[in-house]
């Protein structure tokens, strides 16, 4: 029985088998089979295909990195400025920074501020005192006269919820202490009469 070829493909060559055996045109013995090349490509080789579909992925990634870079700076610049344009300042707060009483008092506080809705003021940063419409305004607050200083903040707030704050503190000018002048009085001495001296005559009796 004869055993089957196991190895790679084989063809015959062209020529052989002339003259009833194997050999080329001059007669000279040849090899009858000749090895094909492998009908596999070996592993990890790639053809133009391939090459090509992977330059064309690279070129797609590179692409969409750039524009998600490009999307990102705009959106930074674009959220940077919209937070520059929508910030609340304040650009004046009048308040007398000194107050001379002596009882309780009012002093008057003007301000102006930048993009707020709405401005609320508060003394000695107790419970909000008063709330104003607008960014603009002046009004007349309380001072108590008890000699200590007293602060009033300003606090203006926008529709977005942005705010800015501002301070300022008065103070009780001393009030000069007067010491009552105590004033003598000399009384004049008591006036004296002079002595009345009373002659008593006698004269020789006549009968």
């Amino acid at each position: 029985m004869a055993e089957r070829w196991g190895g790679e493909p084989t063809e015959p060559i062209p020529g052989a088998g002339r003259s009833g055996g194997y050999g080329d045109q001059r007669g000279r013995p040849v090899d009858p089979t000749r090895v094909l090349p492998p009908s596999r490509r070996p592993p990890g080789t790639g053809g133009p295909e391939r090459t090509r579909r992977r330059r064309a992925w690279l070129i797609v990634a590179g692409v969409l990195a750039v524009a998600i870079i490009l999307v990102l700076v705009i959106l930074l610049l674009t959220s940077s400025g919209g937070n520059s344009n929508n910030a609340v300042t304040i650009d004046s707060f009048n308040v007398a920074s000194t107050v001379s009483c002596s009882g309780p008092t009012t002093i008057g506080v003007s301000w102006s501020a930048t993009n707020a809705t709405h401005v609320v003021l508060s003394i000695d940063g107790s419970t909000p005192s008063k709330t104003y419409s607008g960014s603009k305004g002046a009004d007349t607050l309380p001072f108590a006269c008890n000699g200590a200083a007293h602060t009033y903040t300003i606090t203006a707030t926008s529709g977005s919820g942005a705010r800015a704050s501002q301070t300022q503190t008065v103070t009780q000018l001393s009030t000069p202490t007067t010491t009552p002048r105590t004033t003598t009085t000399t009384k004049p001495p008591p006036t004296t009469s002079a002595p009345t001296t009373t002659t008593t005559s006698t004269g020789p009796t006549t009968t």
